[in-house]
């Protein structure tokens, strides 16, 4: 497996719109270091409010988690603004103008809208998939929206590819065998894979596939990335809101 390199200028952003209703920022690796929600230091508080600025996103206060790696999806309202909510690994909400915000590095940013003014704002690490924060958060929009997952379209940011994503055989087993590569594992496949399962129609879901580990710009990192680096303040931050 060859991931893909960015070649020439790099965007000061990523901005990934799938719908008119909702849009995905994502920061890079050179806009410093967003630290971690639970430990975060005055200037990278900062440096989070400075991002969404730079993006233009004149909003409520951003609501932002601490993730568990695991599924836990929070219902949130304009009452969450300016909140941390702590151990879950995503968002949903209907509330527009509400910055939602979560913390990555090679763990994979999704975002989930319709066309009925709703979004969800996911963390998926390996964790976070095996145990399908992706499915909790499809089913979501439908139980507590009323929007089926035939109406949904999904984005999945750039992540950790196969090609730095080695695992055991053990860990291998806990994945379906059509994301397997060798001894590799293909985290967006997986995505993908459950989100058709529930329904999502495969034209609405698009992909991100840039290497969080090594894809580089000018003999720079694009991303942060812990697998490649080992240090957890380099958090990147990733910004979905509804318009």
């Amino acid at each position: 497996y060859s991931c893909a390199r960015a070649d020439g200028a790099s965007p000061k952003n990523i901005l990934q719109s799938i719908s008119m209703t909702a849009q995905l920022f994502t920061s890079l690796f050179a806009d410093g270091a967003m630290g971690q929600t639970q430990s975060m230091s005055d200037e990278q508080k900062a440096r989070r409010l400075n991002f969404l600025r730079s993006q233009k996103i004149e909003a409520l206060s951003p609501v932002m988690l601490t993730s568990a790696h695991g599924n836990e999806i929070a219902l949130v309202t304009e009452d969450d603004a300016g909140t941390v909510i702590e151990n879950i690994d995503g968002f949903i909400t209907d509330c527009p103008r509400l910055p939602l915000v979560v913390t990555h590095q090679d763990c994979v940013p999704v975002l989930v809208t319709d066309d009925r003014n709703v979004v969800a704002l996911l963390h998926a690490g390996w964790r976070g998939v095996v145990v399908g924060i992706l499915p909790n958060a499809i089913l979501l929009a439908a139980e507590e929206f009323g929007v089926p997952a035939s109406k949904l379209r999904v984005h999945l940011g750039p992540g950790i590819q196969p090609c730095h994503f080695t695992v055991s055989d053990d860990l291998a087993e806990q994945f379906p065998s059509s994301a397997r590569i060798g001894d590799a594992i293909d985290l967006h496949a997986v995505l993908r894979q459950q989100a058709e399962n529930l329904g999502v129609p495969s034209s609405a879901i698009t992909v991100d596939n840039r290497c969080a580990v090594c894809t580089e710009n000018d003999s720079h990192p694009v991303f942060a990335s812990w697998r490649r680096d080992k240090v957890a303040e380099n958090n990147m931050i990733s910004v979905a809101m509804l318009n």
